[in-house]
């Protein structure tokens, strides 16, 4: 059931979830020095233990595909997006950690037990062995190309996990040395890559509070690897657009949020056309959608985009996208910017 209205109903708001107050904690990762930012984000600490979420997201995590009738059947642009993001995060982060000796980093960490993975499609695939850690995962990050898991990160024993070589003739290990420092990060860079499964992040910088991987496959120097993460280590927080801020500030507070946005207005931002959920409202300039867990379930979204030309057509589809009839939306559109809050009958994850 959807409730549309010129004017956002404030103590409705606040319980699902869209708060037009502090920005999330996240958004010192994000940095729109160029023409636009795509990203996805999720509190893992929280999301982990979701039995919903688990075997699909081990499953992108292997870039397996997700057969998951939850994204197939899936009746609001919120969920979709919101959850279409989290597997693409999933599976970007295995496949940028594949040959680094960190494979194991998300699901071992704290001292959980060891085990394989097998990574690959029905072309190609290769068994990894994958041995737990003593440091903690809270966050997971894609910041355009580039890869951020946040926690308490022991960084003695990941920097000699990633400079250990291969374990035996079939392994993918690639080789990496320790160079220098960028602010408290220290550097290792790829000496050397053959293995035809995959391009690995080119350069991995690793403090106490963040591993940060660059992965510019096409780069022709160095300089152009570690200028994200310049970016990204020596960021305040301060570099954000005024009107992705807004949106972030409006959406971005879930344990789930996907969002992009484009500075030059002159394209849309390609966050919402991806291998997990197909972009359905092409005009948005930018855009941040989320959900939210409370009491080991999902039950609330939010949704939040700015649009260069929004006329009629396009707000009665967006209006449609963003339904459900499994619970009450709250829409507002106005001047080129829609806001919208869900909460569903029952936990549409948990």
């Amino acid at each position: 059931m959807v409730m549309t209205s010129t004017g956002l109903v404030s103590g409705c708001l606040d319980t699902v979830g869209l708060d037009d107050s502090d920005s999330p904690a996240y958004e010192r990762w994000l940095q729109t020095d160029h023409d636009g930012i795509e990203f996805r984000y999720v509190d893992w600490e929280s999301v982990r233990s979701l039995e919903d979420v688990d075997t699909d997201f081990e499953a992108a995590m292997a870039n397996a595909n997700v057969n998951d009738s939850r994204l197939m059947e899936a009746s609001s642009l919120v969920f979709e997006w919101s959850l279409g993001g989290l597997y693409s995060l999933a599976s970007g982060t295995s496949m940028g950690l594949v040959g680094t000796g960190l494979e194991g980093v998300v699901y071992t960490a704290g001292g959980e037990e060891d085990g394989t993975i097998e990574y690959g499609d029905d072309f190609m695939s290769v068994e990894v062995e994958i041995r737990s850690f003593e440091s903690t995962v809270d966050e997971l990050l894609m910041v355009d190309h580039a890869m951020i898991i946040t926690g308490e990160i022991d960084v003695s024993e990941v920097g000699e996990r990633i400079t250990e070589g291969p374990n035996n003739a079939f392994g993918v290990k690639f080789e990496y040395e320790r160079t220098d420092d960028i602010g408290d990060y220290e550097c290792y860079e790829v000496v050397e890559n053959d293995h035809p499964l995959t391009s690995p992040h080119e350069l991995l910088a690793v403090s106490e509070e963040a591993i940060i991987g660059s992965r510019f496959i096409s780069a022709d120097t160095r300089d152009a690897v570690r200028e994200p993460i310049d970016t990204i280590v020596e960021s305040d927080g301060t570099a954000i657009d005024g009107e992705l801020e807004s949106l972030l500030e409006t959406a971005g507070h879930g344990d789930i949020v996907v969002g992009g946005y484009d500075h030059t207005e002159s394209q849309t931002t390609e966050s919402t056309d991806n291998q997990y959920g197909e972009g359905r409202v092409e005009e948005e300039t930018g855009f941040v959608t989320s959900l939210e867990l409370e009491d080991s379930a999902v039950t609330n979204g939010a949704f939040a985009a700015t649009f260069g030309d929004l006329d009629d057509e396009t707000e009665a589809t967006l209006e449609s996208e963003l339904d459900t009839p499994d619970g009450n939306v709250d829409i507002d559109i106005d001047d080129g910017r829609a806001t919208a809050s869900v909460v569903w009958d029952e936990p549409v994850l948990e």
